[in-house]
């Protein structure tokens, strides 16, 4: 069976609780970074919603938006990568090599490379070459 829970007007089968209550129609979401989690009051014994960021080395996934574990909520970021704010993860540009060296692509921030390609021709005849410009952009 299907249930469609929390929309406004249209039959739905039923509602859930916000964790921490309606703003402006919607639920309040958590900060940038931070999801929805439950805990136990040691005073009262009542479950709390609150909002809890991932472990170190770990991001959101998207919308966490409804009471989910930490497995439920947050992902590893991928290799070559650390996490950023919220549910980015970044380049790193102090990675270290499989056998242990380490890379400084710090002072390639900021700085765009051009790069010609081989010299090509059309089936007419005509040469021409493919020009790249790279540069290294973490999103920061």
């Amino acid at each position: 069976s299907i249930a469609v829970n929390n929309t406004q007007r249209t039959g739905a089968l039923g509602c859930k609780k916000c964790p921490l209550g309606v703003e402006r129609q919607f639920c309040k979401p958590c900060a940038e970074g931070l999801f929805y989690t439950t805990h136990i009051d040691n005073v009262t014994g009542a479950a709390k919603a609150e909002c809890i960021s991932c472990p170190p080395g770990t991001v959101v996934i998207g919308d966490a938006s409804a009471i989910m574990s930490v497995e439920q909520a947050c992902t590893s970021c991928p290799p070559g990568t650390l996490p950023g704010k919220g549910e980015e993860c970044f380049t790193d540009i102090r990675p270290f090599s499989p056998s242990g060296q380490r890379y400084d692509f710090a002072e390639l921030l900021d700085k765009e490379i051009a790069v010609d390609g081989a010299k090509l021709f059309t089936s007419q005849g005509h040469s021409y070459r493919h020009h790249f410009k790279v540069a290294l952009d973490t999103h920061d």
